[in-house]
């Protein structure tokens, strides 16, 4: 079986390095999205990418997690991997975990996400880690399409995925045999307190216009609440903002 791991290295440079030892680095097909300028995380991404598993993307820049994550999915089911999983650059797996998930993730076709269980060591919990190591099956692309590139730099990107996925009626599976600690929000030490509020809400923001709630609480089935609109993002639509959508919000991301 093919695996292909993606993940977006930001400010972490050890803990990519775990990351990289644990989850069976020489046996896994990495897709390794640079994201930063920070001299040790391009040293270790540098040194990381002379491997022959590993599919390097120098980028130097935050582009957006949904973009990097997309073009990831797209680039490794296009090599012909059976399994495609994202990882945040803060989970540390242990040794077997991302074989474990790929492997269920095979055998459930039909579910469009399956993630592994763990601890959260923000929220002091353990649960379903969700997108800190997750493989995204084949049948999401087909019936949800890729991230909405809308919600930039990060936040929330994740949370509309889960939605469409809930309006589409895709299921999601958490195996209970792993045991990942996710450090939780770890990289947000690299970026301004001030400038990760302002993140956070303008695409929190964008979320309740799209859906008309938060969590639990969104009013639409459509995006907002817009019958001629689907819930598939499709491929050639990256990086073209919903009808209706403020290019304002877009622009003042920067």
């Amino acid at each position: 079986m093919r695996i292909g791991l993606i993940v977006v290295a930001y400010g972490l440079a050890e803990d990519l390095v775990l990351l990289f030892s644990r989850s069976d680095s020489s046996k896994v097909h990495w897709y390794l999205f640079l994201h930063s300028q920070v001299e040790e995380v391009v040293a270790v991404c540098e040194r990381l990418a002379a491997r022959p598993n590993v599919r390097y993307y120098p980028y130097g820049e935050n582009r957006g997690l949904a973009k990097s994550w997309n073009e990831g999915l797209i680039d490794g089911y296009h090599d012909g991997m059976d399994v495609m999983l994202i990882a945040n650059d803060d989970a540390a797996p242990q040794y077997g975990d991302a074989t474990r998930i790929a492997r269920a993730a095979a055998r459930n076709r039909d579910y469009y996400m399956v993630s592994g269980w763990g601890f959260d060591a923000r929220a002091l919990q353990s649960g379903d880690m969700l997108f800190s190591l997750a493989a995204i099956n084949p049948v999401a692309l087909e019936k949800i399409g890729y991230f909405d590139e809308n919600f930039y730099p990060i936040y929330y990107e994740d949370r509309d995925y889960y939605r469409r996925a809930q309006l589409a009626g895709l299921g999601h599976m958490c195996i209970p045999s792993t045991h990942i600690l996710h450090a939780g929000s770890k990289s947000r030490s690299i970026v301004p307190i001030q400038q990760h509020e302002e993140q956070f809400e303008r695409n929190k923001a964008y979320y309740l216009r799209k859906w008309g709630g938060e969590k639990e609480y969104e009013l639409f089935e459509t995006p907002f609440n817009d019958p001629a609109l689907g819930w598939k993002i499709r491929t050639n639509e990256r990086n073209a903002p919903y009808p209706g959508y403020n290019r304002m919000d877009r622009e003042a991301a920067g």
